[in-house]
């Protein structure tokens, strides 16, 4: 989809696949054969994967040409994702629009860890950062710790590790807090609508008094266009493939409070997935598993009646019941709401009504 968009057809030049810069382009990418039929097409494919993999560029026209890509890519991508988010089909394919774009950002392919973000990192050092048996939240532990917990003088020069920890601060630091009830009542029913509240708190480390500044716009050591950050939160269910909600969060914030609302189609054991994902920054997401159990269907509670109160009658709802005043002669309607009556679905009810007269004889 992206590759297909009108502004890179329009201004990203054909080119031939024998060319010498396409053939060096292909080498040193490790490709041999050609994918893709459209020539075109192919080409943005190989400059994007050039650039998610940090290989140089020696042809000026490829590098202009790959600038204009990036230049544009995430306000498409942002454009793409809205599409997904807007049609429940599509849906499931903002997950994966929202990770493409925290590739773009970054410059990291998806093989490539989360520490690549961060400057002056290699393999060999982010071996030695990463805690062993917590590889999937080593990068997120990892910015959440103290410098004095990171000891980074031990791998980089003062200057380096200086700058690694100004990088640290600028990222986001986020926590995410998930409950669900049925508001106004107590416990979970099959056909109650169920609220799952989503508590989003986040924290930075660089305190920054121009609002125009790093916190909130996204920081990348490869990307060099202006971005700001979107948080995308989605709900889904794990039996329910197509249940799915989304919520976008523009720009500025720190913490916010969402709320998801779906109905308990089912008694028995139901478990959803609330996920927060910035579209900017690999390795941030936060996940929260969420098991509810719900019964069989609410009782109604019994109402409890006043035996000092007369049941009005049918025809006392609609031509009101008389009612003596103090004042001599005078009659009022006392006014009757039914708001709650149900009258039967599958027959026809006729209801007579006789003119009555409410002066005194």
């Amino acid at each position: 989809i992206l590759t297909n968009t009108l502004e890179y057809q329009e201004n990203i030049s054909e080119e031939d696949e024998k060319s010498d810069e396409m053939i060096k382009l292909k080498e040193n990418l490790g490709i041999s054969k050609q994918k893709e039929t459209n020539t075109k097409n192919y080409k943005i494919q190989l400059l994007i994967e050039a650039y998610l993999k940090r290989i140089p560029l020696e042809s000026k026209k490829f590098l202009d040409e790959q600038q204009y890509i990036l230049r544009l890519a995430p306000r498409v991508l942002s454009f793409i994702a809205d599409i997904c988010a807007e049609d429940s089909k599509r849906q499931h394919a903002l997950l994966g629009v929202v990770k493409f774009s925290q590739h773009i950002c970054q410059g990291i392919s998806y093989t490539e860890s989360p520490f690549m973000q961060l400057p002056y990192m290699s393999k060999t050092i982010i071996s030695k950062l990463q805690s062993r048996g917590k590889a999937k939240n080593d990068f997120k532990e990892f910015i959440m710790k103290t410098p004095e917990e990171r000891k980074l003088d031990k791998h980089f020069t003062e200057k380096e590790a200086k700058e690694i920890e100004d990088t640290i601060a600028v990222l986001p630091q986020m926590a995410m807090k998930v409950s669900c009830f049925v508001k106004n009542e107590e416990g979970i029913y099959q056909g109650d609508i169920l609220t799952i509240k989503v508590e989003i708190e986040i924290k930075r480390g660089l305190k920054v008094k121009d609002p125009r500044d790093a916190p909130y716009s996204m920081h990348s050591n490869v990307f060099q266009f202006p971005k700001q950050e979107t948080l995308w939160l989605t709900f889904e269910s794990k039996k329910i493939k197509s249940m799915m909600q989304c919520i976008k969060i523009h720009r500025k914030f720190s913490n916010c409070t969402k709320e998801f609302i779906t109905m308990v189609f089912e008694t028995g054991k139901a478990e959803f997935v609330v996920h927060a994902r910035f579209d900017c920054y690999k390795g941030l997401d936060c996940k929260e598993k969420v098991c509810i159990k719900a019964k069989g269907v609410r009782p109604v509670e019994a109402e409890v009646e006043d035996p000092g109160m007369e049941e009005p009658g049918l025809l006392d709802g609609i031509i009101g019941k008389d009612k003596k005043s103090d004042d001599e002669g005078s009659v009022e309607e006392e006014a009757v709401s039914y708001t709650h009556l149900t009258l039967p679905t599958k027959a026809q009810v006729q209801i007579s009504v006789v003119a009555v007269s409410l002066k005194k004889k």
